[in-house]
């Protein structure tokens, strides 16, 4: 990439062309500043040796994903951060707030679209008290996670809907991986501080 970009540059000024020295300007300030060529077409898989037999897996239809969801909510003993741009299944409401009332830390980061969907159980968590931070950022936050315990994770396309259980073809993966947990939590940490 840098020997073409120097070729096209050469080709470009030796003609004397404003495009050339602009091009050469712009050049110069990236190196002067420690900028350097990225790739930002490439991406990289965040890599974790998770235990497939820690790796569970739900499918919508028939419904009862939520139900699982819930199950899992109830067994967490310490903190459950919550990143979804869905929220109104009352399943999974009733879950948060039973292991918010009995002293686990739940956070959530929910999608703005929640402060204006009437479903939207939003007002329930933030009336019970719950910290509920509103993803402003541009575009959805379409995130669907629930890390539960810093060990397990809930993802997939499994919107926390009444939708998504009874209505949708939906996926919700179980992954029981304190490694993969705390990859997802780095995530979850990284967009709630950008907002």
């Amino acid at each position: 990439m840098y020997k073409m970009l120097l070729k096209i540059l050469k080709k470009s000024i030796s003609k004397k062309s404003l495009q050339g020295k602009s091009m050469l300007f712009a050049f110069a300030i990236g190196a002067l500043s420690g900028v350097g060529y990225v790739d930002f077409t490439k991406r990289e898989w965040y890599s974790q040796d998770a235990d497939l037999r820690a790796v569970n897996v739900c499918f919508t239809p028939p419904s009862g994903c939520s139900e699982l969801i819930a199950r899992e909510i109830s067994h967490a003993s310490s903190d459950i951060y919550i990143q979804a741009y869905g929220f109104t299944s009352q399943k999974i409401v009733n879950q948060i707030l039973a292991a918010h009332n009995k002293g686990v830390k739940v956070n959530v980061m929910l999608d703005k679209s929640n402060l204006t969907d009437r479903y939207s159980k939003i007002s329930q968590l933030i009336d019970a008290g719950i910290q509920v931070k509103v993803d402003k950022l541009p575009g959805i936050a379409h995130n669907k996670i629930i890390i539960i315990d810093k060990a397990k994770v809930i993802t997939g396309s499994f919107n926390f809907t009444n939708n998504a259980d009874q209505k949708n073809a939906e996926n919700v993966l179980l992954i029981q991986d304190a490694n993969l947990a705390a990859t997802y939590l780095k995530n979850w940490y990284a967009r709630y501080a950008a907002n």
